[in-house]
């Protein structure tokens, strides 16, 4: 497969989300003429290629986190390169941009985006780090409202970075790395107004 033909430095790793329909959609990072571009692919129930697309921009796209919205579109998270922002693209069923915005707010800081969490609500979150100009890392947490206006956001100053969320009820169970000095697992629920 693609995969196969690629290095692992070429190719950064793979996102995969599950669609309503039983289909699936994947993601991946690759290299292309003007950068890292995204190569998304969407799967029906039995497995077949329904359509598959190559995202690029003017700044390398490296995705980190893929989640399906509820009307059969996509939301992809990612990083435009090495000291650039976090992005958030949102695409409907017909792979066709419903917006998309970077996700730092702080000329002096910079997002770092690791993973994401939709639901049937249509309000996501975003987690990742940030790293602010001091060279100090903080979990972060955003909430992503499904018509891209910016939610609220939260530093999580306990953890140095936040790396997986999942859907819970009302909220969200976050996981990442405990901040300085401790550097153990750091396990958390948000609930949607941004209450840790």
């Amino acid at each position: 497969g693609l995969q196969d033909t690629l290095s692992r430095d070429e190719a950064g790793p793979s996102v995969r989300t599950a669609m309503a329909d039983g289909g699936y959609a994947l993601a991946a990072s690759l290299p292309g003429p003007g950068g890292r571009q995204v190569w998304i692919a969407r799967h029906d129930p039995q497995g077949l290629p329904v359509w598959s697309q190559i995202l690029a921009g003017p700044f390398d796209l490296q995705v980190q986190a893929l989640g399906s919205l509820p009307d059969g579109g996509l939301l992809l998270a990612g990083n435009l390169g090495p000291g650039r922002p976090g992005f958030l693209l949102a695409l409907d069923p017909a792979v066709e941009t419903l917006w998309s915005r970077t996700t730092t707010v702080d000329e002096a800081a910079t997002d770092h985006l690791l993973g994401l969490a939709t639901g049937t609500s249509g309000l996501g979150l975003v987690v990742g780090q940030t790293r602010r100009a001091d060279g100090t890392q903080v979990g972060l947490l955003a909430a992503v409202p499904a018509d891209g206006v910016p939610g609220w956001r939260l530093a999580a100053t306990e953890a140095r970075s936040v790396q997986a969320a999942i859907r819970d009820g009302d909220g969200w169970l976050v996981a990442g790395a405990s901040a300085e000095p401790a550097q153990a697992a750091w396990l958390a629920r948000v609930d949607a107004t941004g209450r840790i």
